[in-house]
């Protein structure tokens, strides 16, 4: 039978993160959640193997019951603590078993944690964060990275920018048995075509003017690993034969030299362009497509897989918490649902970028704002009015002001200008740190009417 996890905790936000990394590390383990702290022993009675607690959770006299009650169950216990909780764990810690883990903390912490108190389970899974979620979709995606990974065959990723094609094909290269060699990445959009052929096979010396000695290319580098060719619809078409040979024959020729090379590479290309279409086209051969298209790989827009949100934000907050040594943070349930009505243009890669923001500045507020103009802008667009938007005042703003009763027009236009003002100062002082002058430049008005607006709407740093 599975090991069990009882967790008495009453945030389901870390009891599902905690789920998540348990099978994202594919531990032996089975997490029984509910709340409560009756006594150590799972909801049918189950002697547990592990007891995962949270200090936020009950109140403490219940911690203290049930670490002395482990006499009837031996198991270790996995105690979750925040910063300003640490003499409380300091406390507990004379109880014996016990491991302790500090949020915020990363999914390889609570991992090295969990191999702690259950020293019998081994990460098996280095699957990445981008695939890092309970959506069909996603697990569809490591199942068959897993699969392809113990191969050789070439592999073609397509996917929109951000949705992380680099994140899977480095962990096909990992997973597989050349991970102990390089993987090398080209980029065939950053390089300009007349430099590719030398930055793919390499050049002798004396090929031409300035090359004063040989240099590895590429292929070279990437001997017996796995060579990444990202954003390989943009390779110029010359070239492509001669990717095309290196693949069919395992073989190439460098500029300037005379002999054929051999190499064993795996080719891992990416693209986030139409391939068939751009090969209907004639800018992309037909051969090279169905060359690299041996194993397929289509990573769904972070927009198709919205319920993996709260999971993905767990993980970014508690990573950077822990890199940039800052406080825990919840955020507010209006955040969230502003993340859950959002498109995510640039895809999991946006997210990640938004949580970072928000735990370095530790303020929501405007990464809130940011989304929103973003979200209002996209809505218009989809309307077909483009441009600045007449919309940019929330509805439920003026239906309330109308549901009010005896306010003019002009009343209620001055009370959304105010609205509107007071969000943009409060955003622009979030942006400057709160350093009213440079505000004030950036609004282009007086300090002095910065001033008077702060007053007048009743902003002050909190």
């Amino acid at each position: 039978m599975d090991r069990i996890a009882c967790l008495y905790i009453t945030d389901e936000d870390l009891a599902r993160y905690i789920q998540a990394v348990i099978h994202h590390y594919r531990y032996r383990l089975r997490l029984t959640y509910w709340p409560g702290w009756e006594n150590s022993r799972g909801p049918g009675g189950e002697s547990p193997h592990v007891i995962i607690l949270s200090l936020n959770g009950g109140d403490k006299s219940s911690l203290f019951d049930i670490l002395g009650e482990r006499k009837a169950c031996p198991c270790p216990v996995l105690l979750i603590y925040e910063r300003e909780q640490a003499l409380d764990a300091l406390n507990l810690s004379k109880k014996s078993g016990v491991v302790f883990l500090k949020r915020p903390f990363t999914p390889q912490q609570l991992a090295k944690a969990l191999q702690r108190v259950c020293p019998s389970e081994q990460e098996v899974n280095r699957s990445s964060h981008y695939f890092f979620g309970e959506d069909s979709k996603v697990i569809e995606i490591r199942e068959k990275i897993q699969r392809i990974s113990q191969t050789n065959i070439t592999v073609l990723i397509q996917g929109e920018s951000g949705t992380g094609k680099e994140i899977a094909a480095r962990l096909v290269h990992e997973q597989s048995p050349r991970h102990k060699e390089q993987f090398i990445k080209v980029n065939g959009a950053a390089i300009p075509g007349t430099l590719l052929e030398s930055e793919f096979f390499g050049y002798e010396k004396g090929a031409f003017t300035g090359a004063y000695c040989a240099k590895p290319g590429k292929f070279d580098l990437a001997h017996r690993g796995t060579l990444f060719l990202d954003e390989v619809g943009d390779i110029p078409l010359p070239l492509q034969s001669k990717l095309l040979q290196v693949l069919q024959n395992g073989e190439f020729s460098r500029l300037g030299g005379r002999e054929d090379v051999c190499t064993d590479v795996r080719v891992i290309a990416a693209t986030n362009a139409d391939l068939p279409r751009l090969v209907e086209q004639g800018r992309f051969r037909s051969d090279l497509y169905y060359r690299l298209n041996v194993a397929h790989i289509t990573i769904p827009p972070f927009r198709d897989r919205k319920g993996d949100i709260p999971l993905l934000k767990e993980y970014f907050l508690e990573k950077y918490c822990a890199a940039y040594n800052k406080p825990y943070m919840h955020f507010s349930k209006r955040i969230m649902d502003l993340f859950s009505e959002y498109i995510w243009p640039g895809n999991v890669r946006e997210l990640e970028n938004i949580v970072k923001n928000i735990v370095v500045l530790e303020n929501e507020s405007v990464a809130y704002a940011e989304i929103r103009g973003r979200l209002i802008g996209s809505r218009d667009k989809n309307d077909g009015r483009g441009g600045r938007s007449p919309a940019i005042v929330d509805r439920c703003l003026v239906y309330n002001l109308l549901c009010q009763g005896g306010l003019s027009l002009k009343k209620i236009g001055q009370e959304c200008i105010r609205t509107i003002e007071t969000e943009a100062i409060k955003a622009c002082l979030e942006k400057t740190m709160w350093n009213r002058r440079a505000c004030a430049s950036r609004l282009k008005i007086s300090y002095k009417s910065l001033l008077n607006k702060m007053c007048e709407y009743g902003i002050h740093k909190r």
